[in-house]
């Protein structure tokens, strides 16, 4: 009778996020929802998007260890197989939203793998956000519309001096005839 070995990946999580080799503590703005364990979603600024996240893996067996894969589906589909240090490193996430998979497996036996992820968006940096564009389409209509009415005002003063120069060169005119007429 042949003992079994136990096989099984007891434990996988996400264990610390770092931007820009600065490691983030729990509670920040970045892990509102506490410690990389309990993150189901990573929502990233722009320019935040040099990160590293370490995966801790519960591992008992002697031989066949555990090793990790991942992958960011949306921006590289293929699995990459993880070194011993179990940092995932994304020098630049573009734009966008992701989920990060990460699978711990059993390399030789034929064993259920242990299979964790992770929400990630990036957002776009402000000028690029839609609030923004509005606020600019709204101030270059606002600019057109105060150059047409600049514009329209400045004819009607115009109209204004031409009708007095009419009326007044009118008057001289009337005048002319008048005297005209009386030296008839």
């Amino acid at each position: 009778h042949h003992i079994v070995p136990d096989t099984a990946i007891r434990h996988m999580a996400f264990s610390e996020l770092y931007i820009s080799r600065k490691k983030i503590t729990p509670g920040t703005s970045v892990l509102t929802q506490g410690n990389m364990a309990n993150t189901r979603e990573l929502v990233l600024e722009h320019g935040m998007t040099d990160i590293s996240i370490t995966v801790d893996v519960i591992d008992h067996a002697k031989s066949n260890k555990v090793k990790l894969r991942y992958r960011l589906i949306g921006m590289q589909d293929d699995w990459i197989e993880l070194d011993n240090t179990r940092h995932i490193n994304f020098n630049h996430i573009p734009t966008g939203d992701y989920i990060l998979e990460v699978e711990a497996f059993r390399p030789h036996i034929d064993c259920e793998g242990k299979r964790i992820s992770m929400k990630i968006q990036v957002l776009p940096p402000w000028w690029s956000t839609w609030w923004f564009r509005l606020l600019m389409t709204l101030l270059f209509f606002s600019a057109i519309l105060l150059i047409f009415r600049r514009r329209m005002r400045k004819l009607e003063e115009e109209q204004i001096v031409l009708q007095k120069k009419v009326d007044e060169r009118t008057t001289e005119l009337k005048q002319a005839l008048q005297d005209k007429d009386r030296l008839i």
